[in-house]
């Protein structure tokens, strides 16, 4: 095997160098602020992240900034019902939407999924077994950037939670 010294030696510069962050939160009622400034080796200037966040008993708010506020989240999240939660996202400078619902059937099942401008639909249904105690949840993410008619798994999966639940 072939390696080149000036790899390594670049390699083991990089294993020395280290990122620092400083960050802090300040809030009051449903109402909180916060700030991460993360400095690199070499940067000219820190690396600046923004949030903000409003919360009640029934909704949250929340607009998050990174990559020194170039890249802007916005969410809102809503307790329509006791069976039925509700979501929304707005990403940019990508400019993608996401919403997401999240339904309780019964008191052992419930539905989740998530649809988005990006062309990602996720969907996913959890039941919780009575005897043994156990979770099953199946869940499969599609794509459909060739449109909503063909659909394309990307993929799908299955797992099971054992024990107290």
């Amino acid at each position: 095997a072939k390696w080149n010294l000036a790899e390594v030696v670049k390699d083991e510069k990089k294993a020395f160098e280290s990122n620092f962050s400083l960050a802090g939160v300040a809030g009051t009622d449903g109402l909180s602020f916060g700030c991460k400034l993360d400095f690199a080796p070499g940067a000219s200037s820190p690396d600046v992240g923004l949030g903000f966040n409003y919360s009640e008993s029934d909704f949250a708010v929340s607009l998050l900034t990174t990559d020194k506020p170039a890249n802007v989240t916005a969410q809102l999240y809503h307790q329509a019902s006791a069976d039925l939660q509700t979501g929304f996202s707005f990403a940019s400078p990508s400019n993608v939407v996401t919403f997401a619902n999240q339904y309780q059937f019964d008191k052992d099942t419930m539905g989740k999924y998530t649809f988005s401008t990006s062309g990602t639909v996720q969907a996913a249904i959890q039941h919780t077994l009575a005897n043994p105690k156990a979770k099953v949840n199946l869940a499969a993410k599609f794509s459909t950037k060739n449109g909503y008619s063909n659909f394309k798994s990307e993929s799908t999966g299955l797992s099971f939670t054992l024990g107290d639940l």
